[in-house]
């Protein structure tokens, strides 16, 4: 009898001993104890691979510092002595800080490295309201709706690749994609994406975008990158803008970026058809922190004088820069100070002169007066000084603004005021009107149509700079409307994204 016992025992070790169930085994050894792997069951196939079957599921909180990330699959290979992680089939990849829940095949994950590639990619990601705060803090919901509380934007097709830049940041590459900003399967607004580069909450980019309104194409853009951290401007898109004035009849606006590791490069092109003119003006710059700038600036564009004139403005250089600083006092929140020496030409009258700028803004908090009121205040000193005729020009500006969130934009009311002392050369250097009045209502005049009144009144003038009136009709992904200025004579697009 012990001899039967004695062969059961062993029989079985045989069978259970390359099996095992896992659960809190280190992925890196020193780096964090909350790395784990967890199967039903794992056998080693061969040298240090481990094949998993039954509820996978890796668990990582060190191998992208800042991000907590899962995969999960009902079978996987992990190899302990290169740290690479395999899923033959089908898995899912979540990083709950973004809510980001990724989809797909052939997943391949090198933990060391920090790189790798998934195949059939389908999913989404929630998009952060905040992202469209305007500086009272309240969310715009002119460019942008939300149906709810936890908007999303949904991926499908393409390949995957993760990595990290030299900063660290983690990177997702998409290949091939589909965006959409509702289900995929009743979307009338697609963008089909050639490439993608998303770091979250850092920024996106895209290349060879295919711009579908309810199946038809209706738009194709180069390229398009927007900075998704909070407080850093998101209007920044080579979306064609098409308008028109009185002094330009039709015209083309767009903008290409490029980026050369820290280097960026902003182009933005205008094609005016009254004179078959086009210009194109340039920045190069770097930014030493999420809050500072430094660059240069040449190149050519137009722009308005105080009496809304359109004026030829062209820039042989302009070296810059600005430093941004975030204080917690009663009364001032931030202070951005920059500095400018420029060399400019104005076509009419044709003048050329070297210019130094220096300016300092102080900016209060957002005072919240109700959930969805704010008050701000602003006070800014902008000191030029020109080699032509010697001028110098001093202005200071102060500014107060109401503004309340609605479901359609943001409702405000601004008063400016300006003490100027001695004068420009330039009719577009003085753009400090003494006292200006600026306000702006959103409402739903229709179930499915929305407008927008603007206007900005120079009281010292005694004239409108501006006198806008949009409107815009919903459809399942988006709005779509035109807007007219009546002080300028100009006509624009109102768009806004459903998500």
């Amino acid at each position: 009898m012990r001899g039967y016992l004695i062969l059961l025992v062993l029989t079985i070790a045989a069978v259970v001993a390359p099996k095992a169930a896992l659960c809190n085994i280190s992925l890196l050894p020193g780096e964090n104890d909350a790395d784990y792997i967890e199967a039903d069951t794992g056998t080693y196939i061969s040298g240090d691979k481990l094949e998993l079957s039954g509820n996978v599921v890796l668990h990582t909180e060190s191998v992208f510092p800042g991000l907590t990330v899962e995969v999960r699959a009902d079978s996987a290979v992990w190899d302990e002595k290169s740290s690479i992680f395999t899923v033959p089939g089908c898995t899912t990849v979540t990083i709950l800080e973004y809510e980001m829940a990724l989809t797909g095949t052939d997943l391949v994950a090198n933990l060391v490295e920090r790189t790798g590639s998934m195949g059939e990619v389908a999913g989404s990601v929630r998009i952060d309201p905040g992202l469209f705060a305007d500086e009272t803090g309240l969310i715009d919901r002119r460019y942008v709706r939300f149906r709810s509380d936890h908007p999303r934007v949904h991926l499908t097709g393409g390949d995957l690749e993760f990595y990290e830049d030299k900063s660290g940041v983690l990177l997702f590459e998409f290949h091939q994609a589909r965006i959409t900003t509702t289900e995929s399967d009743d979307a009338d607004l697609v963008l089909s994406v050639k490439r993608l580069l998303y770091a979250p909450d850092e920024f996106l980019s895209v290349r060879g975008v295919r711009v579908q309104a309810g199946g038809v194409s209706v738009g194709y853009i180069p390229r398009f990158k927007t900075k998704l951290r909070k407080g850093r401007s998101i209007v920044s898109f080579t979306v064609p803008l098409p308008g028109h004035s009185d002094d330009d009849g039709f015209y083309i606006k767009q903008a290409t970026f490029f980026d050369v590791g820290k280097v960026s490069t902003d182009i933005y092109s205008n094609y005016y058809s009254r004179n078959d003119e086009f210009w194109a003006d340039a920045f190069v710059y770097t930014d030493p922190s999420d809050n500072s700038r430094i660059g240069v600036h040449f190149g050519r564009n137009r722009t308005t004088d105080r009496w809304e004139e359109r004026v030829g403005k062209t820039t042989r250089y302009d070296f810059y820069g600005w430093q941004r600083v975030k204080l917690d006092w009663p009364l001032v929140q931030q202070v951005v100070a920059g500095v400018n020496i420029a060399k400019l030409k104005q076509d009419i009258p044709e003048i050329t002169s070297r210019s130094s700028y220096g300016y300092i803004e102080l900016t209060t908090p957002s005072f919240r007066l109700d959930h969805d009121i704010r008050l701000l205040a602003a006070f800014g000193a902008h000191y030029y000084d020109y080699s032509f005729g010697d001028n110098e020009f001093l202005a200071l500006r102060s500014r107060l603004k109401l503004a309340k969130s609605t479901p359609w934009g943001i409702d405000s009311v601004e008063f400016a005021h300006a003490d100027k002392f001695g004068g420009s050369p330039f009719r577009f250097d003085d753009d400090f009107p003494e006292n200006l009045l600026t306000a702006t209502k959103n409402f739903q005049a229709l179930p499915h149509l929305t407008g927008r009144v603007s206007a900005a009144y120079d009281f010292d003038l005694k004239h409108f700079d501006s006198l806008i009136l949009g409107l815009s009709k919903e459809f399942g992904a988006y709005y779509l409307g035109l807007n007219y200025d009546f002080a300028r004579g100009s006509t624009g697009v109102e768009v806004a994204l459903k998500f």
